[in-house]
């Protein structure tokens, strides 16, 4: 026997599937060329100025925001644009728990709006709130983060008067999330869901995760999620400590879709595994399972019974946040779907989890076929791949008798779509003889024709009916959109239940964080919002554009008495029209010329006291009367600016991989008066192409907490920014980064052992402490491979 060099060591976070990933981006990406919405669209920033916006809806003259933290911001037409009340229509943030991917998720509407007032929100609530409100313990100023919790959906009532909205705070209900037993479990930091809508029929639909942890493929009991708190509080059942499976079974609430009754809570009759005796149940609830995390979902227009006993709300169409390779887009028509989570990634099979699945039972399934000594079924037994024929029956895996309930939660029924996180490569699923499988699109296809691309976060987007302002040819369309790759694609739905085109629509990098996609009846647009930037963008075909406006100021600071010049004349208007210009100054002066040159002196106001301080706004509108307004500019007067360095951590720190991690931040700052400083710390999970922005914090030197996430063939690291500003309204900024620390949780096996065996060689080692999925086996070349021995010791 040839001898060889083995080298063994534990491998986390499912590393093999990912770097084939990478590896395949390397080798096969392209760079997308300079490219822009199609000939006749446009794109207009609307609005601004919201933190971190999660979703936007309209209603009317109105148009509705709400934030990570819990407040819902409305604005109402004028005729040319939203003006926006200066304070949120309603503020829960105080029970909000909005860290790492949590907070207020969804808003919605009632149908009856105008009449009932009623909107329905889906959050995350704060751990404080849920174990302390109501009692001397609770403190509205207090936050428990990191820790077990549930998600809420609720439902209050808006009062307009005089055009100005209140919300009637004594109307609140909660229709899921009475108590701590009751919510949709948060065992995690992300993957909690979710959209709340309303289907045809009139029945509420919310979609919500897994909640699994995501270092490692979650069975339960994983490091790093908050299991154990979650059992000790009933939050999850034991049955429940199952991670990434919570999706696959109908007594949680975690990865479904659940159908209620928007003035109970309850599950409606017509709901597939319906209980009679108890409405409020998980399995009453559950419309349609599988799902890791469905963020974002519409409904598509023309579909499903106005009569909910009829058990057709309508057609969901779902974008799923997929793990490590695929992006899903699912198109749900019938109740009891599966979308396959955790055993199917996408179209076809995940990573680990299938393998996992033989083996861990459902303990809220128990077997009903005597024929077999098994008193629990696997995750395995309870789901085939997808079948060729509707009328497949599912049976038990002791013999022949047929599973009990309806068949449709047996069988996968894979996305319409899916699309790979490296190389450009979407898919849409077919059969090859009788086996489920995929086939890549391309502009040639006669199964899905377009270009093929790629993404890493999947929006669910909005349906664009038909009679509206758009071009026929984009009537009846999904615009489906991705959060890390920032564009926007447009689907045409089949009479097949599939998708037979998808056409590029907002390019790659169009956006900056899209989080939702809205469609707007009152002009027949397009809105997407940036998380980001907090901005709000219409996109829009043909008719008069708004101008851009452009203005700056020069210089911005100096001493008293300082000559600025102000230029306004680079504002642009896409159609060509003449602009006009008006300049308002906040000591009462105003101008009229594109470019004027003021004149600013430290001065005491009527009451005394000096200003420095003073600000400039610039409003240009075109000949048809469109009006675009700057951002202040603030000029300062005998005023220096502060200095900031941050002293921890310090840039380029590393965090351990095996526990979470808390940081003091500190900074060395500088001012003529420090004390009346103000502080912006804003950290930011990095990971690929896309982002995690944390709340900002406004104190000196807040406390935060890192999670172990890195080295698992992409990209992680955690910038820290601080921004100060002084009372003039100078600033200073500074910024570090934290890296993961590859070596801070020793993945190496130890006491290797071989033995020489006839045309093999037996391996024997210890493992390591820390958790792990696989062993890697490298050996020389010419002696194969494996990742998977065949006994590990």
């Amino acid at each position: 026997m040839r001898p060889f060099f083995t080298s063994l060591i534990a491998v986390r976070s499912e590393l093999y599937r990912l770097l084939f990933g990478v590896l395949i981006g390397l080798i096969g990406a392209s760079t997308t060329s300079g490219q822009s919405l199609p000939v006749g669209f446009n794109v207009n920033k609307t609005g601004d100025g919201y933190s971190q916006p999660t979703g936007l809806t309209f209603n009317g003259q109105q148009q509705f925001v709400w934030d990570k933290a819990g407040r819902v911001w409305v604005s109402t037409w004028n005729g040319t644009q939203y003006v926006k009340q200066t304070t949120p229509v309603l503020n829960i943030a105080p029970e909000v728990g909005n860290w790492r991917d949590l907070g207020l998720l969804s808003v919605a509407l009632d149908p009856n709006f105008a009449q009932n007032g009623f909107v329905y929100l889906f959050y995350s609530v704060d751990r404080h709130h849920l174990i302390n409100f109501g009692t001397t313990s609770y403190n509205a100023n207090t936050d428990t983060y990191f820790s077990a919790s549930i998600c809420r959906l609720t439902r209050y009532r808006l009062i307009q008067t005089n055009g100005v909205f209140t919300t009637d705070y004594a109307s609140r209900k909660i229709l899921i999330g009475e108590t701590k037993s009751t919510g949709v479990p948060i065992v995690y930091e992300a993957h909690a869901g979710g959209t709340i809508l309303f289907g045809r029929d009139g029945s509420l639909l919310l979609s919500t995760g897994d909640n699994a942890g995501s270092a490692t493929p979650d069975k339960g009991s994983s490091p790093g999620t908050y299991y154990q708190q979650a059992l000790t509080d009933s939050i999850i059942t034991p049955a429940e400590n199952v991670g990434s499976f919570r999706s696959q079974m109908l007594t949680s609430l975690c990865g479904k879709v659940l159908r209620i009754d928007p003035n109970t809570g309850d599950g409606i009759a017509s709901n597939p595994f319906y209980e009679g005796n108890n409405p409020r149940s998980a399995r009453s609830r559950v419309w349609a399972l599988g799902f890791r995390s469905a963020f974002r979902m519409t409904l598509q227009g023309g579909t499903g019974s106005t009569n909910p006993a009829d058990g057709n709300p309508g057609t969901l169409l779902v974008g799923d946040v997929g793990s490590g390779i695929w992006e899903d887009l699912h198109i749900i028509r019938a109740a009891g779907e599966n979308a396959g989570w955790p055993m199917y990634e996408g179209i076809t099979p995940s990573y680990n989890f299938p393998d996992i699945a033989k083996t861990l039972e459902n303990k809220d399934e128990p077997n009903t076929d005597a024929t077999c000594n098994k008193p629990f079924l696997t995750f395995a037994d309870l789901l085939r791949p997808a079948p060729v024929s509707a009328t497949a029956v599912a049976t038990s895996p002791c013999g022949t008798t047929p599973l009990p309930g309806p068949q449709r939660r047996y069988f996968h029924s894979p996305p319409a779509l899916d699309w790979n996180h490296g190389a450009p490569n979407a898919r849409t699923p077919t059969f090859s003889g009788t086996v489920a499988t995929a086939t890549t699109i391309s502009l040639n296809s006669t199964a899905c024709a377009g270009n093929p691309f790629s993404g890493v976060c999947a929006i669910g987007g909005a349906w664009y009916p038909s009679n509206a302002a758009f071009p026929t040819t984009w009537h009846n369309t999904l615009f489906f959109a991705d959060y890390g790759s920032n564009w926007i694609r447009a689907a045409t739905l089949n009479g097949n239940g599939g998708i037979s085109q998808v056409r590029e629509f907002l390019p790659d990098n169009g956006g900056n964080g899209i989080v939702d996609v809205a469609y707007n009846p009152l002009d027949g647009n397009l809105y997407y919002l940036n998380l980001s930037t907090g901005e709000v963008k219409k996109i829009s075909y043909g008719g008069n554009q708004p101008p851009v406006v452009v203005a700056t100021a020069n210089p911005q600071t100096g001493s008293s008495p300082l000559s600025v010049t102000f230029t306004g004349s680079n504002s642009s208007d896409p159609d060509g029209d003449p602009l006009t210009y008006e300049w308002t100054f906040s000591d009462g002066a105003t101008s009229t010329v594109a470019n004027p040159v003021r004149v600013f002196s430290s001065a005491p106001d009527a009451q005394g006291v000096l200003v420095q301080t003073y600000t400039a706004q610039l409003a240009v509108t075109d000949s048809k009367g469109l009006r675009t307004v700057s951002p202040l500019i603030r000029i300062s007067l005998d005023n220096l600016a502060p200095t900031a360095r941050i002293t921890t951590p310090v840039d380029n720190a590393t965090y351990p991989l095996d526990r979470a991690s808390s940081y003091t931040l500190a900074a060395t700052v500088t001012d003529d008066n420090v004390a009346g400083l103000t502080y912006a710390w804003q950290v930011t999970l990095r990971h690929n192409t896309h982002e995690h922005r944390e709340p900002i914090q406004t104190t000196a030197s807040p406390t935060i907490t890192i999670s172990p996430v890195g080295c698992d063939g992409e990209t992680y690291y955690y910038l820290v920014k601080l921004t100060v500003t002084d009372a003039g309204g100078l600033t200073a900024s500074d910024s570090v980064k934290i890296y993961p620390d590859c070596n801070s949780a020793n993945l190496a096996i130890s006491t290797l052992q071989a033995t020489t065996l006839t045309n093999s060689v037996q391996l024997n080692w210890t493992n390591p402490t820390i958790p792990f999925d696989n062993v890697l086996v490298v050996a020389k070349a010419g002696s194969g491979f494996s990742d998977r021995p065949l006994e590990v010791v």
